[in-house]
């Protein structure tokens, strides 16, 4: 379940969240109709069949779009493109309090994955700093250059005017700029400008602050023609024909979110010693973003994980830098579902430890610790259990520096979150058990921490 050392709950944050516009429909009607068109929806352990060809799913999107990701020979010295993250029409902008605005919206949208990522100036006090590159692949060219005109995800929806502007920039089938004010400008950054172009589907959006009394809007634009035409550069991608079939249709996964928030712990029902709990929701498409250095990892998430979804609960220490997590994974089924718990991707660095689980719960348990060296010689070490209940794939992780975690936090956080499913609708029509024998075959770290020799 773990992959890549990722410890922090739930995706990173995009550059800006558009909030989602209310779609004046009360959100208990719109659930039920969506749950009445989705026959697995009352039964968690069930997914329909798909009729009709298969669609090329966000993840497997995500590997298409992977060329068109900067790297540092695409930057000048003094830029550094930092790590990717996902979004799909089901968790972008995702509100627990009104769960299905934002799919409703990004469908409408046509948008199918949005890909970020950061860019920073090594030199924090540059007069000029590109922020980040994303790409929106979108159901087709018409959606895109919606986007790019800013019907679609207006440069206006961060709550800053932006007004547009003219650069004299003509990348791809269709461009736009906007220039807008910033909040808090850093290092007398107080000036932005959204470049945004459409090559087919696929619609682009540069991001660069910048200190107007040192910087030109030429300068903005050459060096937005710079990106521009290296993406121009890179051959059109085949979205039409996927390699890996997806376990789920984007509408079954929306359905089981709208489930899983169910399972989310209340803050006061927390164990003690903890902060209130930061909640957020990680798809598969993040999942591959975060892991393309991994060759496989759309087969592993898709083909034998078959994970449909995941949230994520963050609660930090109130007298230490330890870390709580909670994460909550739907899959497809419930053997997937302990493929997944047993399939721990491990950085490099990163060595783990099987133990015995002082607490059984569910179908199947596995504690383990992790300890990780980082490439900047910082040293974190993990404690986790995980169980599942059908196709539900629970873990409660503790992360922080070595000697900070604790076993009984673990499992009085595992007791919680076990308490707060028995009282579900979840837990009402208990899907079909499966039980594992043994571990399956780990992969192996590449290095072993100090923290656990």
């Amino acid at each position: 379940m773990q992959v890549s050392g990722q410890r922090a709950a739930g995706a990173p944050p995009l550059v800006r969240f558009w909030r989602s516009r209310r779609a004046g429909r009360r959100a208990a009607l719109l659930l039920a109709m969506l749950l009445a068109t989705l026959p697995f929806a009352g039964r968690p352990d069930r997914l329909s069949a798909q009729g009709g060809a298969v669609a090329l799913s966000p993840e497997e999107a995500v590997t298409r779009l992977a060329p068109y990701l900067l790297t540092r020979v695409d930057l000048a010295a003094d830029y550094t493109p930092g790590s990717v993250s996902a979004a799909t029409a089901v968790t972008f902008g995702f509100d627990r309090a009104d769960p299905l605005s934002a799919f409703q919206q990004n469908t409408s949208a046509g948008l199918i994955v949005l890909l970020q990522q950061p860019l920073s100036a090594a030199d924090l006090l540059a007069p000029l700093s590109p922020d980040a590159l994303l790409l929106y692949l979108m159901r087709d060219a018409d959606a895109a250059r919606e986007f790019v005109r800013g019907a679609a995800y207006s440069p206006n929806s961060g709550g800053a005017g932006v007004d547009a502007v003219d650069l004299g920039l003509k990348l791809g089938d269709a461009t736009m700029t906007w220039r807008g004010k910033m909040a808090l400008g850093l290092f007398g950054r107080s000036a932005y400008y959204l470049v945004r172009w459409q090559q087919g589907r696929i619609g682009f959006e540069f991001d660069v602050s910048l200190d107007p009394t040192k910087i030109t809007p030429e300068q903005v634009a050459a060096l937005a023609l710079q990106i521009g035409r290296r993406e121009t550069a890179v051959p059109p991608p085949d979205f039409a024909s996927p390699t890996v079939p997806p376990p789920a249709s984007e509408a079954e996964r929306a359905a089981a979110l709208q489930q899983l928030v169910a399972l989310d712990l209340p803050a006061g029902q927390a164990p003690a010693g903890y902060e209130p709990p930061d909640r957020g929701v990680t798809s598969v498409a993040n999942l591959v973003a975060r892991n393309l250095d991994t060759p496989d990892i759309l087969q592993r998430v898709d083909g034998q994980w078959k994970r449909l979804i995941e949230t994520n609960q963050s609660f930090d220490a109130a007298t230490s830098p330890a870390q709580i997590t909670i994460d909550t994974a739907y899959d497809a089924d419930p053997a997937s579902a302990i493929v997944d718990g047993q399939d721990i991707i491990l950085a490099k660095g990163e060595a783990i430890t099987y133990l015995d689980s002082p607490l059984m719960l569910g179908d199947f348990t596995l504690a383990f610790r992790t300890g990780y060296d980082s490439p900047s010689g910082r040293v974190t070490e993990n404690l986790s259990l995980e169980w599942t209940h059908g196709p539900l794939l629970f873990g409660v992780n503790m992360s922080g520096p070595p000697g900070s975690t604790k076993l009984d936090d673990v499992l009085a956080f595992a007791r919680a979150e076990e308490a707060q499913y028995q009282a579900s609708p979840l837990a009402a029509q208990p899907p079909a058990s499966a039980h594992a024998a043994r571990p399956l075959a780990f992969a192996a770290g590449a290095g072993r921490s100090p923290a656990f020799p």
